[in-house]
């Protein structure tokens, strides 16, 4: 059993840093669609630009850890420097700490959910979500949003224009009523 499993860490873990099999992440690791995912997240990059583009497993990674363990981009990436297991997941052969240098920043996330936008998510979901719900990684019933991906024009019930246009609605409704029952209203 132990030669089986991936020697990754090996300064700091004991045993030779041997993981746990049996944990989550390296199970969901075995099962994610990797390829698939790289193959659409290049497309949306000049590989020959020579900017430096973070790669396909560690935003991936990141972004399916996120809705797994209900966390802010903050948490998630918090999540990312403490766990060499979720580390593993998002494609690190190395254990990174965070303490002298941080791998990603959180606001990376919301930047990457915007470049690469609604098509790749369809995509993601279709490839990503189905296997989650099939072992049953994630609910399948609950929907999280992301304010990145949701159009900004939504208006809010503490929002003025939403409680005037409500107070118009209501005064129309009443001076309907009154019209048509006429008799029936006292002043």
């Amino acid at each position: 059993m132990y030669l089986e499993t991936p020697q990754l860490f090996k300064d700091l873990m004991p045993f030779g840093g041997q993981l746990n099999q049996n944990n989550r992440w390296l199970k969901l690791a075995k099962l994610t669609p990797w390829d698939v995912l790289n193959e659409l997240y290049l497309q949306h990059f000049c590989v020959s630009s020579g900017l430096i583009i973070k790669l396909c497993r560690l935003i991936m990674g990141l972004m399916i850890g996120k809705h797994i363990l209900k966390m802010s981009d903050r948490q998630v990436v918090g999540h990312f420097h403490e766990s060499p297991y979720f580390q593993y997941f998002c494609g690190m052969d190395s254990f990174m700490s965070g303490v002298k240098v941080q791998v990603i920043h959180p606001s990376l996330l919301s930047k990457r959910r915007l470049r690469l936008g609604k098509t790749y998510f369809e995509h993601f979901e279709t490839e990503v979500v189905l296997v989650l719900v099939k072992f049953g990684l994630v609910d399948g019933k609950t929907v999280m949003s992301d304010a990145t991906v949701v159009p900004s024009d939504i208006e809010y019930p503490n929002d003025v224009k939403l409680m005037n246009e409500d107070d118009r609605w209501k005064s129309a409704a009443y001076f309907r009523l009154k019209l048509q029952n006429r008799e029936k209203f006292l002043f």
